[in-house]
């Protein structure tokens, strides 16, 4: 048996060195010859041989555009107009040994072209200079240029991104209108100046920047910019004009500047995602449908320095279930709050204002209540302007030692319960809780009491705990015991 075993495993160390041996023969006998078929199964890649002796070619420079392809004024140094037929353009720096330094107005109006490349050394893009080129999609803008005119790129609806200059100070009206591929802008914050409808219809615009410098948002701004995601003005910013942000309609997000003064009439009309609104204390105006059918916020801060609220400025919130008014409004225009289906208390902490529109809170919900503070005037109860309206009394805290008092609301109305958390200190017990109001002091049972229809001061007598000075004088005595006894 066991000389069996040696002599097989003689015989495989034989067949593998023979195999060591001839593998490389074998293997240099499966490449086919040159010119014979090939029948195994191509790879799923392919590589293209280089052809042999192939001499490096020497680097090409781009050619600029022929300056024939343009007429050019060459006292101002303005391209007038694009006359050749080449979709891609690279314009020259120089034009009959002049340097180029503006694109005149529609210089390149409803051409063809596809991509346009900007010398260094421009200064100015002119009014309408690539207006209406629908098949545009790359244009190239050196940092030398400050100014771009009304109209520029006004139609290019092929155009879905471009890289403002760094130096650029002002965008005109129009400038950037019915570009409807346009998906994104950053403005430099070189930018002190946005046009009227700068963006207006854009339609497929997601995500806007805009420069720290910018001290205005005018009217139609980002209007129809449908798919914008999130509203952030600059605290630079002080005024928002009419329509800026109109029917931005998938914006789930909106952070105001912290020095905007003045919201214009419909700014933010028709922002159905947006869940809340902080208007900062800066803000002394909201215009007409400012925040109409902002159906899903459930939750308005407004600013202290508010002055006026516009018609129908936060009409259509249909989620929104209670608001607080600033003490400084002053005006509340027609159906400021219509149609808040589900709004069920406004809380005035002012007087009334002086000036009341027309159904201020039309068709809110049927348990709808106006509050208004105790020391508010011009105010009535049970109904102000034809809607239920309760007061509410002031419930202060009286200064207490041995221990503390706090309240369950600073405000109740006349009929409804305070209750009251009473906390002595150490050692210390309540002797009597009581609250005083225009008729004198009333005592308190338990911790609770009915809110009478005048304001009160709660409050609370402390002694010490009986228990507590037996226990204390005990201990005192047993100490005195002891050091007696130490001592005799």
């Amino acid at each position: 048996m066991k000389r069996s075993f040696l002599i097989l495993f003689s015989l495989f160390l034989v067949l593998t060195m023979i195999l060591v041996m001839f593998t490389p023969v074998l293997a240099r006998a499966s490449v086919p010859p040159s010119g014979s078929a090939v029948t195994k199964q191509a790879p799923t890649f392919q590589v293209t041989k280089p052809p042999a002796k192939v001499k490096p070619k020497a680097a090409q420079s781009i050619q600029s555009t022929p300056e024939s392809d343009f007429t050019f004024d060459a006292a101002t140094g303005t391209i007038l107009q694009y006359i050749g037929s080449d979709t891609i353009v690279d314009i020259p720096s120089t034009i009959g040994g002049v340097n180029v330094l503006h694109i005149g107005e529609e210089a390149f109006v409803t051409t063809a072209v596809t991509s346009v490349t900007i010398p260094d050394g421009v200064l100015s893009l002119g009014l309408g200079a690539f207006g209406y080129c629908a098949s545009l999609t790359d244009v190239s803008i050196p940092n030398s240029v400050t100014s771009f005119d009304k109209y520029v790129f006004y139609g290019c609806s092929a155009l879905e991104h471009i890289t403002l200059p760094d130096q650029l100070e002002s965008i005109g009206d129009a400038c950037f209108l019915n570009c409807v591929s346009l998906k994104s802008i950053t403005i430099p914050n070189s930018v002190t100046s946005l046009g009227i409808a700068a963006f207006y219809w854009c339609f497929s615009l997601e995500e806007v920047t805009l420069s720290n410098q910018l001290t205005r948002i005018e009217e139609f701004t980002f209007e129809l910019c449908e798919p914008l995601k999130s509203i952030t003005i600059p605290d630079s910013v002080t005024y928002v004009g009419y329509h800026a942000f109109w029917a931005c309609a998938a914006a789930e997000s909106l952070t105001l500047s912290q020095n905007l003064t003045t919201i214009e009439e419909e700014a933010f009309y028709y922002l159905p995602l947006l869940t809340s609104i902080e208007v900062p204390n800066s803000v002394t105006y909201i215009g007409d449908g400012a925040f109409k059918y902002a159906e899903q916020v459930t939750s308005l801060t407004l600013s202290d320095h508010l002055t006026y609220i516009g018609s129908t400025a936060f009409s259509q919130c249909i989620s929104l279930e209670s608001v607080t008014i600033p003490e400084t409004v002053t005006t509340i225009g027609n159906n400021a709050f219509a149609y808040d289906g589900v709004l069920e208390a406004a809380y005035f902490n002012g007087n009334a204002p002086t000036n009341w529109g027309n159904g201020v809170f039309l068709n809110t919900a049927s348990n709808f209540t106006i509050y208004y503070l105790s020391e508010s005037t011009d105010f009535t109860s049970p109904t102000y302007q034809g809607y239920p309206a309760v007061c509410l009394y002031r419930v202060d805290v009286a200064s207490t030692t041995g221990g503390s008092v706090s309240v369950s609301s600073s405000r109740a109305a006349a009929g409804t319960t305070v209750t009251l958390t009473i906390t002595p200190d150490f050692g210390m017990s309540v002797q009597s809780v009581y609250y005083q109001d225009t008729g004198g002091q009333h005592a308190i049972t338990g911790n609770q009491f009915i809110m009478p229809a005048s304001d009160v001061t709660v409050g609370a007598v402390f002694g010490w705990n009986a228990l507590f000075l037996f226990i204390a004088f005990t201990v005192f005595l047993g100490i005195i015991g002891f050091i007696i006894w130490l001592l005799f």
